[in-house]
């Protein structure tokens, strides 16, 4: 929704003038008060048809609001005016929240939850037809198109009040509640003397509350993971998955795409015998012409039949036209024998070199090949040499396809962290804890 403010002009707000210090506060007309909290003697009053009754005083010691009453604030397109705030315990945890009421132009009521530095701003909530709440055991329930899990049960009453309120905040007995999470929102019932109240919220940041009051104020630094906190940057691990199949395919099929446009040319190939008297000595090959017009692979490929022992196959390959030299040392190894009763075998008889960026032009060869054990002629080992041009390498979409899919990974993994801090407090964590 838009952020657009109402330009009509609001009814005149209506003042409450307490009786035991005269401290005076304002609250939209569209408010039908029922209690109002002194900020300045602590003393609660209940509207009444002759005036006001005193009901209790709280303790003095409390810090004022963070926010303070009276303060305007446009959320979700709404313009609202902070008239009251509360401060709220759990039963037998000595775990303190704050609640600030917000009243609307027309009346609406919302509420704008801080605990642990965490904030929520809730609505309340009517249920449909197509809600459904589940049994007292399921802890899952079905509301506004969400699924909530279960997040916390306990017994709040209110400790310290200030502003004025349209409901009984003097009741006697605690208030059940019950939070169900889907972050980043949340869900939260409330049954107090046989009324059951629902609200529906959402996580809202500390600079978006800044930017709706359209002030700086001192709020509590954030303590651990919030019950409707999301994961940071917005992340949605699902939608990053489907973002990276595409991702994936498109890589895979630029790939495929570009495969036929490549040469995978074999330009030169020759047969070495290898033996005393060829061992170190160049061979210098006839000239080839490497096509194109850009830069390329390159891959040299060097085949022995060795056995027990190792060949090697030194390549000075020489651009005629610059006179640029590139060397490359290529061999083979291989070895295998019977210890214990058991065969082995380690190394192999081919192997591969590729060089990067070999630029387009005429070249020549000098091969020098080297071998382990001298041999005569009659005993020469061949050995040969195949060089292929423009080849067809997956290593760069290999590497692509192990980013996105290591990313998507890392995504999860930070999921399952973040949300196992965020169950770390609740009673119903579905995860399990070292310290358990």
């Amino acid at each position: 929704m838009d952020n657009e403010i109402n330009l009509n002009p609001a009814p005149a707000p209506r003042t409450f003038h307490c009786p035991e210090c005269r401290h005076t506060l304002s609250y939209p007309a569209t408010l039908k008060p029922e209690y109002a909290g002194c900020p300045k003697c602590h003393n609660l009053f209940a509207f009444t048809a002759n005036g006001y009754n005193r009901t209790q005083q709280f303790d003095t010691t409390w810090k004022p609001p963070c926010i303070p009453l009276d303060s305007k604030a446009l959320i979700d397109g709404v313009q609202w005016t902070v008239t009251g705030y509360m401060l709220r315990e759990e039963k037998k945890e000595d775990f303190i929240w704050r609640e600030f009421l917000l009243t609307g132009r027309n009346g609406e009521i919302a509420f704008l939850a801080e605990s642990m530095g965490h904030w929520t701003f809730n609505r309340p909530y009517t249920l449909t037809l197509q809600d459904s709440l589940g049994k007292n055991d399921d802890p899952y329930i079905d509301a506004d198109g969400t699924q909530f899990r279960l997040f916390h049960k306990y017994f709040a009453k209110y400790v310290y009040l200030e502003g004025v309120f349209n409901w009984d905040v003097n009741a006697k007995n605690a208030t059940y509640c019950a939070d169900y999470v889907a972050s980043p929102r949340i869900f939260i019932s409330e049954k107090q003397d046989g009324d059951e109240s629902y609200f529906i919220g959402r996580h809202i940041g500390q600079k978006e509350i800044f930017k709706a009051f359209g002030q700086k104020f001192d709020l509590p630094s954030r303590v651990g993971t919030g019950a409707a906190q999301p994961l940071a940057w917005g992340i949605e691990p699902l939608q990053f998955t489907k973002f990276g199949a595409v991702l994936c395919f498109i890589i895979l099929a630029m790939q495929v795409w570009q495969n036929p446009k490549h040469y995978n040319k074999a330009i030169y190939s020759t047969d070495l015998t290898v033996y005393d008297s060829t061992i170190g000595k160049p061979i210098v090959s006839e000239s080839f012409e490497l096509p194109g017009t850009r830069s390329q692979l390159m891959e040299v490929a060097v085949y022995a039949p060795v056995e027990n022992k190792w060949a090697e196959a030194e390549l000075l390959m020489v651009n005629e036209k610059t006179g640029e030299e590139t060397t490359v040392s290529t061999g083979v190894e291989y070895y295998r024998g019977v210890e214990g009763g058991e065969s082995w075998s380690e190394g192999n008889q081919r192997t591969t070199t590729t060089l990067c960026s070999v630029e387009p032009g005429r070249y020549h060869f000098t091969i020098t090949p080297f071998a382990e054990a001298a041999t005569t002629a009659a005993d020469a080992m061949v050995m040969n040499v195949k060089v292929t041009w423009d080849i067809v390498s997956w290593w760069n979409t290999i590497w692509a396809l192990i980013l996105v899919v290591g990313t998507i990974i890392i995504v999860y993994w930070y999921e399952y962290s973040f949300e196992k801090k965020r169950w770390y407090n609740s009673n119903y964590s579905p995860y399990q804890y070292d310290d358990e």
